[in-house]
């Protein structure tokens, strides 16, 4: 496991109350969660604080799936390395 992905389940794990067996990029998080809005934007915020980054609302709200937050926060990461945001 890469430390990006380590740092991630490490996040989501303990946002969603979880063991890291229980997460499958598929698993979505209002459906197999049980996550409202409010959930949604403590999760956001967790990982903006943990890896640095700026997550904006519109890509915030699209992100249905745990693969879908991987996703957004990998490119936010890899920008920030990258370049400025």
């Amino acid at each position: 496991m890469d430390y990006f992905k380590e740092k991630f389940d490490g996040v989501l794990a303990k946002n969603l109350n979880v063991s890291l067996d229980e997460l499958a990029p598929e698993k979505e998080f209002k459906e197999d969660f049980n996550m409202d809005s409010l959930d949604m934007i403590e999760m956001i915020i967790a990982f903006e604080k943990e890896f640095s980054i700026n997550i904006p609302d519109e890509i915030a709200e699209s992100i249905k799936t745990i693969s879908d937050a991987e996703n957004a926060v990998r490119a936010r990461v890899h920008n920030t390395n990258g370049k400025h945001q």
